[in-house]
């Protein structure tokens, strides 16, 4: 679970090679250029620094982009989850802007536009009955009682994805959140399609065509990320 304290310093974009940057973050950092390496190759953007020390953060950040990056600098109290954010649950697509329930978000208010994708975990406890031999019992009972019932508890352990569209509209206001299997899709209208996972797509396109001028970026569906919505932050303000 993410510190909700920490300020973390990610690199949005190089300006130089990834060979040349690992050498000079690592002298930064008190470090090794090969652990900055596997940071940097993971996937942009990429979290660097993550610290309580806010001087020291702002200071490889001035160091960062002197040398040429996009860099950003982040309060993780800043960064609303997901659970907090405007789920989309049904949605209208209208001339001017975006729909959900009472609430609008015009078109040209959308800043970013970023595609990633939700790993779940979960168990479920099942109790399982099971006829065993017991000698004490047919002994006891001349033959008669050969077996006595047990009862254990079986954990299954379930994993499932999702994909979610953020959709963030200015630096203080609370992002929406279109999500692939929680969605309403019937305000696609002649465009809806047999299943989620196509109509999240064509979602993903109508909403592009709509605010072109929100920056786009998918690059989270590619990558195992354990905080989707740090990373989307960092996408959407760098």
């Amino acid at each position: 679970m993410r510190d909700p304290e920490r300020i973390i310093v990610a690199i949005a974009s190089l300006g130089t090679p990834i060979e040349v940057e690992a050498k000079a973050l690592a002298a930064d950092l008190g470090t090794t250029p090969y652990e900055v390496r596997l940071k940097l190759t993971a996937g942009l953007p990429a979290i660097v620094m993550s610290t309580v020390d806010e001087e020291a953060a702002r200071a490889v950040l001035a160091k960062l982009r002197g040398r040429g990056h996009r860099a950003i600098l982040v309060h993780t109290a800043a960064v609303i989850p997901h659970g907090a954010m405007v789920i989309m649950r049904s949605f209208g697509l209208e001339a001017d802007a975006l729909v959900q329930s009472e609430e609008r978000l015009p078109w040209s208010d959308i800043t970013a536009l970023v595609r990633a994708r939700h790993h779940q975990q979960h168990d479920t406890v099942e109790k399982v009955k099971e006829k065993k031999f017991d000698l004490g019992r047919a002994v006891a009972s001349g033959g008669l009682i050969m077996r006595k019932t047990t009862t254990k508890e079986v954990v299954t352990h379930h994993e499932s994805t999702e994909q979610v569209l953020y959709v963030f509209h200015g630096a203080a206001e609370v992002p929406w959140l279109l999500r692939q299997e929680r969605a309403n899709y019937s305000g696609l209208g002649a465009q809806l399609a047999p299943t989620s996972i196509l109509n999240f797509g064509i979602a993903v396109q109508e909403f592009r065509k709509r605010a072109p001028e929100a920056r786009f970026d998918d690059s989270l569906i590619r990558r195992p990320i354990d905080d989707p919505d740090l990373f989307a932050h960092v996408i959407a303000n760098s």
